[in-house]
C-alpha cells in the first residue's frame, strides 16, 4: 500500500469515529428530554387469546461496520479479472500429404517394377533351361533310335549270314551259281516295286511327314503269299508330324496287303526272303 493511501485510510477512520461519537451523544440528549408517560391500567373483560407482544422477528441484514464501510470506500474500483482469452495458435503449415503420397506411390511402383523384372528374368532362365533339357532329351532319343536302327540292321545281317545262300549246288560244297547278296538285292527290287505303287496312293502329307519312317517285317510263304506283318515301328516323329504318324502306319499295312501275293521271288532261295524287313517313307 502506498503512503498516500495509508494517510487517506487514517483520516477516513478518524472521520467515521467522530461521526459515530456525535450520533451517540445526540441519542443520550434525546432520552433526557423525552417526558415520562403516566402508567395506565387496563382491565380485561373477556376471554381473548393470548397475543404475543414480542416484536416480529424480521431478518434484517446487519449494518456494515465503520471499518467495512471505510474499506469499501477506499477500495479502488478495479475491474474484475477476466479469464484470459484463448488465443488461437498460429496455423502451422500442413505437411505436404499429397507430395508424400506421390513419393510413396513412386517408391511402390519402382519396387513393383524391379520385382516384376526379377520375376521375368527368373522365368526366362527357367524357360531356357527347359528348352535345353528338351533339346538334350530329343538328341538322346535320336541317338538311341539310331543305335537301335544300327543294332537291328546288324541283327538282320547276322540272321542273313546264318541263313546263308539256299540255292542249288552240289553236296561237295561247290559255290552256288548266285550269292546270297545277289539274291537279297533281287528280292528287294521285286518287293519294293510291287508295294511302292500302293503306298504312294495312301501316303499322308503335311509338315515334316517326310521325316517319318515306318518299318515292318513281311512273313511270306513259298508262293509269295502274306502270312502276317510283324515288327511295325516308327521313327522321326515330332510335334509337327505326330498327327500323321498313325495314318503313315496304316498306309504301310494297307499297301503290303494290297500288293500280296508277291511275284518273281526265287523259290529256291525261300530261306532268304521268308522274313523280309522293309522300310517306308515319303522322301
Amino acid at each position: 500500500m502506498e503512503r498516500f493511501e495509508k494517510i487517506g485510510l487514517g483520516l477516513a477512520l478518524l472521520g467515521h469515529a467522530g461521526l459515530m461519537g456525535g450520533f451517540y451523544i445526540g441519542s443520550l440528549s434525546d432520552e433526557k428530554l423525552q417526558p415520562q408517560q403516566a402508567s395506565i391500567s387496563v382491565d380485561i373483560v373477556a376471554d381473548i387469546a393470548d397475543i404475543s407482544t414480542a416484536p416480529d422477528a424480521i431478518q434484517e441484514e446487519p449494518a456494515p461496520s465503520a471499518e467495512e464501510e471505510l474499506v469499501e470506500e477506499l477500495a479502488p474500483d478495479e475491474p474484475l479479472e477476466s479469464e484470459p482469452e484463448e488465443t488461437s495458435e498460429p496455423n502451422e503449415p500442413k505437411p505436404q500429404i499429397k507430395d508424400n503420397k506421390a513419393a510413396e506411390d513412386r517408391k511402390r511402383a519402382e519396387a513393383t517394377k524391379r520385382a516384376n523384372a526379377k520375376l521375368q528374368a527368373e522365368e526366362k532362365k527357367k524357360a531356357d533351361a527347359k528348352k535345353r533339357a528338351e533339346a538334350k532329351k530329343r538328341e538322346d532319343a535320336k541317338k538311341r533310335a539310331e543305335a537301335k536302327r544300327r543294332a537291328d540292321a546288324k541283327a538282320r545281317a547276322e540272321e542273313r549270314r546264318k541263313n546263308g545262300f539256299a540255292g542249288r549246288g552240289n553236296t561237295s560244297g561247290t559255290p552256288a551259281s548266285q550269292t546270297a547278296a545277289e539274291v537279297r538285292r533281287s528280292v528287294k527290287v521285286s518287293l519294293s516295286s510291287q508295294v511302292e505303287r500302293y503306298f504312294k496312293r495312301c501316303a499322308p502329307s503335311g509338315v515334316d511327314v517326310n521325316k517319318i519312317t515306318t518299318a515292318a517285317t513281311l512273313n511270306l510263304n513259298k508262293n509269295g503269299g502274306l502270312i502276317s506283318i510283324t515288327g511295325i515301328n516308327q521313327r522321326g516323329i515330332n510335334s509337327s508330324n505326330r498327327a500323321q504318324a498313325g495314318l503313315h502306319k496304316e498306309c504301310v499295312s494297307d499297301a503290303i496287303r494290297a500288293a500280296a501275293p508277291f511275284k518273281n521271288l526265287p523259290e529256291d532261295n525261300y530261306a532268304v526272303w521268308k522274313k523280309w524287313p522293309m522300310e517306308f517313307n515319303t522322301k
